[in-house]
């Protein structure tokens, strides 16, 4: 006959946290949109391929590797740039 294991006590020291829940106000409802249509996730990838698509003739261009450094450096802010929604860019700059 197996035997019943006990159901485990919770230590009195330690209390269980309360759940984290996010206020109303911190949750984004409105949806990504450009020029009045909305963003899928397909035009967000079209855009971060656009600016790994222009990297080698950004590189290309360069004449030292000052500039060369330069470029591959601002690539993270361009590819920000690109996950971001007009909308969100515009409000940032106010």
């Amino acid at each position: 006959m197996p035997t019943r294991k006990k159901p485990r006590r919770q230590s009195p020291s330690r209390k269980r946290a309360a759940p984290l829940r996010a206020k109303s106000s911190d949750t984004r409802r409105s949806l990504a949109m450009l020029n009045g249509q909305i963003l899928t996730p397909a035009d967000v990838a079209r855009r971060v391929i656009g600016v790994y698509a222009e990297l080698p003739l950004r590189l290309a261009r360069c004449r030292s590797p000052f500039e060369l450094l330069l470029e591959q450096w601002l690539l993270g802010p361009r590819l920000m740039a690109a996950l971001q929604s007009d909308a969100d860019t515009l409000s940032d700059r106010d």
